[in-house]
């Protein structure tokens, strides 16, 4: 699995709704989708996720939005070949928008080197306007 740079779309105050495909590199300038079997191995493996978006890389606390499997707003989805991204509207309402990664967390007790966290992917998120309710 490699990290990837998406840059991502949200209208303010709807549900975002989005998948992040979760690419394999083959090559030294190759890639290509991951497989179903592979993305459910993942899945097993790397138990939490979460994704914050701030105003910029090193912003403060607390993040502009923050999502989290915890939640059920984040999940590997195999079938769909990727990482399912359902952002509830009332957290976009409020949303203007910034940059964002996406962590997912390899839980390994008992190991003194902690969890394995790994940056699945990297981007900007950008908000568009609600026309329907002026927000």
């Amino acid at each position: 699995m490699i990290t990837s740079r998406v840059d991502l779309t949200a209208t303010r105050g709807d549900t975002w709704s989005r998948l992040i495909p979760i690419e394999v590199q083959t090559g030294p300038n190759t890639r290509r989708r991951a497989t179903a079997e592979e993305l459910t191995a993942l899945a097993a493996r790397f138990t939490r996720i979460r994704l914050h978006v701030r105003e910029e890389p090193g912003a403060p606390d607390p993040p502009l939005l923050a999502l989290s499997s915890s939640t059920g707003a984040l999940r590997i989805d195999p079938a769909a070949g990727g990482l399912a991204i359902e952002g509830p509207a009332t957290q976009m309402r409020g949303f203007d928008g910034g940059e964002y990664d996406v962590e997912l967390t390899e839980p390994r007790p008992g190991n003194p080197q902690g969890d394995r966290v790994w940056t699945l992917c990297t981007g900007r998120v950008q908000v568009t306007p609600d026309v329907s309710d002026g927000a």
